[in-house]
């Protein structure tokens, strides 16, 4: 039947009625001093003093109340769901039945949980199930919330509650938020209040945001309202967040519409950060946002940076970055760099992120390039990060090169990263080398450090190789990287 006006706060009332008994029956010593309380700040923003949705029309929730399916007919439902093996699926059957659960009975869907096993699972029933819950009832269903076991699945069903509860009263709900709860929990739900109360009005949410005193809140709830004016009104946002006084809110929120502004609107971005040289982190923020979409034209307007700092500092953030997802392409477009100490220097750059994931192609890179006195050095330098981030993948390679070729820089480099942690490797290693008198100081190195640590070891290894004792290491001229003395 339809609910007038007349009748409106008999039936809300008596839906806060059948609430409040089915959640006396599921979390026993529950009474009223347990509900959320406001604080004066909270009440005064929220601007009413009922927490129901302004919105929710009469005639909607009694056909909502017809139209879902009773409570015995949910609970026949859920063993079926449980039994989906597909996790997308049985997630979002999991989501709509909790929803179903929020309109008709919420305490008996939260003693459901126990029956759910799976933290994703249990997260995407009881969110749904709490929202709506809160469209209702705030109090209440913030009331459930904390019954719930510290961890992740409470913090995200708090901040299911509270963003329901933002769509009408924002400013109550992240004040709710930020002086009731602690840890990740009021951090997600701060930020879910902040989102939604961005929606509503930008200024007012970023205004609440920095009038926080605990600066971790201020800074969560001012990266959610920045990320969406900087969607929405990227330069109002902008400018508001330059005005603000000179601090960590200031950066906070100036760092944060910048990042998403430069990920949608990037020639928007940079040519306002480019406007404003007393930020120097912001173009390189810029910089590498713009890289992972345009690297070309990010490179391009990198270079014509008229500050030399800032050009030096973006391009190489451009071309590390098109690097790690496009080698051949960010070193042939380094060639065309016009200053040859930049050019050096992003070459530099290029060929560290490129041996960090390919080392052998970066390699082959450099030996195939004409002769030039840089090559032994850049070479030298891949050896080295190959040789702290995978040595036995470097160990292999270098055995499957053919005999002609020299490695003993490789074999060099090899053993003085594992002479500390793997000193019998370190040796293998230095064994190998094909010049005597980098072999020579190598062992020598090797074996006294060695003889430190585990001087057993150490005399084993040594009369396993009886050539050892011909070597003169008085005589040894020292090689490149190690000490001709101790």
């Amino acid at each position: 039947m339809a609910i007038t006006s007349g009748t409106r706060s008999q039936f809300l009332a008596q839906c806060a009625l059948v609430a409040v008994v089915a959640a006396g029956s599921f979390f026993g010593g529950w009474n009223a001093s347990r509900l959320p309380q406001l604080s004066s700040s909270a009440k005064a923003t929220a601007g009413k003093a009922t927490l129901v949705r302004r919105d929710l029309n009469p005639n909607v929730l009694e056909s909502r109340k017809e139209n879902t399916p009773a409570q015995g007919t949910l609970q026949s439902q859920l063993p079926s769901v449980l039994e989906e093996l597909n996790t997308p699926v049985r997630q979002r059957k999991l989501a709509e039945l909790g929803a179903q659960y929020g309109q008709v009975a919420p305490a008996a869907g939260m003693t459901l949980l126990g029956s759910i096993t799976g933290l994703a699972d249990r997260q995407a029933f009881a969110e749904a199930l709490l929202a709506e819950w809160s469209k209702v009832s705030p109090e209440l269903a913030l009331n459930a919330c904390g019954t719930l076991a510290a961890g992740e699945l409470r913090a995200s069903c708090y901040a299911a509650a509270i963003r329901e509860w933002a769509s009408t009263e924002p400013g109550a709900a992240a004040d709710w938020a930020a002086s009731r709860l602690v840890g990740s929990a009021r951090q997600m739900a701060v930020r879910q209040a902040a989102e939604v109360w961005a929606e509503i009005d930008p200024k007012a949410a970023a205004e609440w945001a920095t009038s926080q005193t605990d600066r971790t809140t201020g800074t969560a709830a001012i990266e959610s309202v920045m990320t969406y004016w900087a969607s929405t009104d990227p330069l109002t946002g902008a400018t508001w967040a330059e005005s603000l006084p000179p601090g960590g809110f200031r950066t906070g929120a100036l760092e944060a519409i910048v990042a998403e502004w430069a990920d949608q609107f990037p020639s928007e971005a940079a040519a306002w950060a480019v406007q404003h040289p007393n930020d120097r982190p912001l173009i390189s923020m810029v910089a590498d946002s713009w890289a992972k979409s345009e690297p070309q034209s990010a490179a391009k307007w990198a270079l014509s940076l008229p500050d030399s700092v800032s050009r030096d500092e973006a391009a190489e953030l451009v071309v590390s970055s098109w690097t790690a997802s496009a080698p051949d392409e960010a070193i042939a477009w380094l060639e065309s760099v016009a200053d040859p100490d930049l050019r050096a220097s992003l070459r530099g750059s290029a060929l560290q992120t490129w041996a960090a994931d390919e080392p052998a192609k970066a390699l082959a890179w450099v030996e195939a390039r004409p002769k030039r006195a840089e090559n032994a050095t850049i070479a030298d330098a891949i050896y080295s990060a190959w040789a702290a981030s995978d040595p036995s993948e470097m160990s292999r390679w270098i055995s499957e090169q053919p005999a002609a070729k020299n490695v003993d820089p490789a074999l060099q480099r090899l053993a003085l990263v594992l002479l500390d942690e793997e000193p019998l490797g370190a040796a293998e290693a230095a064994i190998k080398i094909r010049d005597p008198h980098v072999q020579s100081e190598l062992l020598k190195q090797v074996q006294e450090q060695w003889k430190e640590t585990d001087p057993k070891g150490a005399e084993r290894w040594i009369r396993s190789h009886p050539a050892l004792s011909k070597l003169d290491h008085t005589k040894a001229s020292g090689g490149p990287g190690t000490s001709s003395s101790r």
